[in-house]
């Protein structure tokens, strides 16, 4: 399944816009999208893969 990223002005903001074709669309601001990835950073920091 192709997936397809841009971003869009909601009227407010500029807002991340993720869809799967015709199974799913993700919405979320710029904000969020850094405050999530610095959470996906912190968790692969503190959870390292076994053997390592």
């Amino acid at each position: 399944m192709h997936i397809t990223h841009r971003i869009e002005w909601n009227g407010e903001q500029n807002i991340i816009v993720i869809e799967n074709g015709d199974h799913g669309r993700i919405e979320m601001t710029l904000d969020e999208f850094f405050a999530l990835a610095d959470q996906l950073k912190a968790d692969l920091h503190s959870d390292p893969i076994d053997g390592e």
